[in-house]
């Protein structure tokens, strides 16, 4: 999920990709940021926020290396309103 601050809601079933560097090589973590600036999110990490009430909309995020290669974890895409 991308987790980032915004004034408006995106639209439900909103959904987001992000294909990683091919520098990158292993991609086994909580959290993420992007180089424009979208933050993402596991599940666990979602968890966590959401327990913390922080007014956040997590958007699903399909993540993979650059050979097509999907990810080891769930990420999400998140907006913080």
């Amino acid at each position: 999920m991308n987790y980032l601050a915004v004034e408006n809601s995106f639209p439900e079933g909103t959904t987001a990709e992000v294909e990683l560097l091919s520098s990158v090589r292993n991609l086994n973590v909580d959290y993420f940021e992007t180089i424009t600036g979208t933050r993402h999110v596991s599940d666990r990490f979602k968890t966590l926020l959401e327990e913390t009430k922080t007014n956040t909309q997590f958007i699903p995020t399909t993540v993979c290396y650059h050979d097509g290669r999907s990810i080891e974890k769930n990420l999400l895409d998140c907006t913080s309103a």
